[in-house]
């Protein structure tokens, strides 16, 4: 706990600076001083739920990414889906490097289904590189996409 609250400062700092925020304008927004905030920043003053609250709301942020909690594991806590054009990409591990899984939801790009593939008929690819998905394709895939993956 103790090394994620010594980094609070820099991160906070680094997302104020990222979203073009001065002190003066998040001190207007959070009812902070740009004083304490300054300090805050610069690891001279410790972070509090009630300087932290306020600037998480201020920045429209959960408190937890605002400080980087570490995840906490639960399989209740919602990993972020990651949106591109047609489709999303949610993430289904938590660990950094090595192998991870993801389930891709890719948006349906033709209003009629291929007469080519029978209705029962369901094709996996499965392409075993770092950045390259796995997926279910075909009229069967589409019945399970409501099914847990």
């Amino acid at each position: 706990m103790e090394v994620v609250l010594d980094a609070v400062g820099r991160r906070l700092k680094r997302i104020r600076q990222q979203r073009k925020c001065t002190l003066a304008a998040l001190s207007v927004t959070t009812g902070i001083s740009v004083s304490t905030l300054s300090r805050l920043e610069c690891g001279q003053r410790k972070p509090s739920l009630e300087l932290l609250l306020p600037i998480a709301h201020s920045h429209q942020m959960p408190l937890d990414e605002l400080v980087g909690a570490p995840p906490v594991g639960d399989p209740r806590v919602r990993l972020k889906p990651v949106e591109r054009k047609d489709s999303t990409m949610v993430p289904l591990t938590q660990q950094p490097g090595g192998l991870q899984a993801f389930k891709m939801i890719i948006g349906i790009t033709r209003s009629e289904p291929s007469t080519s593939l029978r209705p029962d008929f369901r094709q996996r690819i499965s392409v075993m590189s770092q950045k390259s998905p796995r997926a279910d394709a075909g009229p069967a895939a589409r019945r399970r996409l409501n099914a847990p993956w």
